[in-house]
């Protein structure tokens, strides 16, 4: 008996990044010699392909359904958490990150390049982050992404002078930090139609949808969140600006850490990871058609 699994993708732009391609979990009733088992497949990068057999005797026999399917998140997890801080304040980087680390999750910093500190320079806004950090951060495994040079609302400005800042905050975290920004955080959360169908070319994703990560959130809040996304198998994108100062700041952040600890318990079930690296995965996954074949040569 022969089994072949081979990979359809449909033409979808991921974008130009390196990210966790899906992977094929395969269950089935069937006795298949093992040296005639074939995986035929097109797409790039895939990571791995798990099977879930009983062997013995160079033979292998599964479960007690047939199934073959494309895992929803990385690692057949049940639900992906991305947390994404706006505005590139400091404390981001001297707490968030560092948190984030201790827990071996990372974040994605979704950043104004007109606030930035310059490098070499003297710090003028203590309550923002130098390109030198978000460097380091970026290099620690953080994502540092667009959200507008200067903040422009979407529905305040025209379309000409948005391209402008989009690609001067583009260019400014290429320079800076090395890595070009793969995605994008609309300021205000304003999505007027011209912007973001601008903004979208080229990009893994943007941020369309996101929950309030903050002041008015306790550590019930988040912890019931998290929940959720695994009763509804979801990717819950977390926003948060401030966390001692600033817009919507938690004032004590400590209920943010104990959140980190209780998603941390479920890891087993939970994805954590950039904004960027769930957007390509649920956009390569979303985009792949899987096809098996059975026949009896062999």
């Amino acid at each position: 008996m022969l089994l072949k699994i081979s990979y359809q993708p449909k033409n979808t732009d991921i974008g130009q990044f390196h990210h966790p391609s899906p992977f094929v979990y395969i269950k089935t009733i069937l006795y298949i010699c093992l040296h005639h088992f074939l995986f035929v497949y097109s797409m790039k990068r895939i990571v791995g392909f798990i099977a879930a057999f009983f062997i013995g005797q160079g033979i292998a026999w599964g479960q007690s359904d047939s199934l073959v399917y494309v895992a929803r998140y990385k690692g057949d997890k049940a639900c992906a958490i991305s947390y994404t801080f706006d505005d590139g304040l400091a404390e981001q980087y001297t707490l968030a990150a560092p948190e984030l680390e201790k827990r071996g999750f990372r974040g994605t910093f979704f950043i104004n390049g007109s606030k930035v500190n310059e490098n070499g320079k003297p710090i003028t806004d203590t309550t923002r982050v130098t390109w030198g950090q978000l460097k380091e951060m970026a290099e620690r495994g953080h994502e540092v992404a667009n959200h507008g040079w200067a903040h422009r609302n979407f529905a305040r400005f025209p379309l000409e002078e948005l391209k402008k800042d989009i690609l001067q905050n583009d260019s400014a975290i290429k320079a800076h930090v090395g890595i070009p920004s793969r995605t994008f955080a609309y300021p205000n959360n304003n999505k007027s139609e011209p912007g973001k169908s601008y903004v979208m070319q080229g990009r893994t994703g943007t941020r369309l949808t996101q929950w309030s990560v903050g002041s008015k959130r306790s550590l019930e809040d988040l912890n019931r969140w998290a929940d959720a996304l695994l009763k509804n198998k979801d990717w819950g994108v977390g926003m948060t600006h401030g966390l001692t100062y600033g817009y919507d700041a938690f004032g004590d952040p400590s209920r943010l850490w104990k959140h980190w600890d209780y998603v941390k318990s479920r890891e087993d079930s939970i994805w954590v990871a950039t904004f960027v690296e769930v957007a390509a995965y649920v956009k390569e996954r979303d985009s792949i058609q899987l096809v098996t074949e059975q026949t009896d040569k062999g």
